[in-house]
């Protein structure tokens, strides 16, 4: 009686540990007994930083992942492979992920504490894993600015005439002390 173990395995693959008992004997003299063993590839992560244009961290980025030979008309949630959202370090993952070409498209951008909104980057990120990858696969950082605009005061008296020397202040929506 014999059992017989899978001691290592190839790059990207699990290894199945698991022993199959034989039995070698008179009545199997000369047989050759076969055994199956599955190896299920590795489960990878694809794992990226959403960041700011200084390099900060940005937390409540909504990332979908989706395969890169498949033609989307629009990148939702709903047609995404899964999604993750980056945490409070900018971090986000997807996991576990076969071998596979993938591209990864941010579909909500985040809105930091202060409540400044963030523009929204929809440019498909390419990520390749391929069998003997490293575990997590990195991403570059996908970085967002800011939501920026205009703002333009004018000041007229009653019948309409331009008024100057007016001096205006911005103020947060929220704040109170002008």
């Amino acid at each position: 009686n014999y059992a017989v173990v899978e001691l290592s395995g190839l790059d990207g693959y699990m290894m199945d540990s698991t022993p199959q008992y034989v039995t070698v004997n008179a009545a199997t003299d000369g047989q050759t007994i076969e055994l199956h063993y599955t190896n299920p590839p590795a489960p990878y992560s694809i794992r990226g930083h959403k960041v700011d244009e200084h390099g900060t961290a940005l937390q409540g980025a909504l990332f979908g992942l989706y395969w890169a030979d498949q033609h989307y008309d629009t990148y939702t949630d709903q047609n995404a492979i899964m999604t993750a959202e980056s945490g409070s370090d900018g971090v986000f993952e997807f996991t576990p992920v076969a071998a596979g070409d993938y591209v990864v498209v941010e579909l909500s951008a985040p809105v930091d504490a202060n409540g400044i909104e963030y523009a929204l980057d929809q440019t498909p990120h390419p990520v390749s894993v391929a069998l003997g990858s490293p575990v997590v696969v990195e991403i570059d950082n996908i970085v967002n600015v800011p939501v920026t605009g205009n703002i333009r005061g004018v000041k007229v008296d009653p019948e309409g005439q331009l008024m100057s020397g007016i001096v205006f202040g911005l103020y947060a929506y929220d704040d109170t002390d002008y």
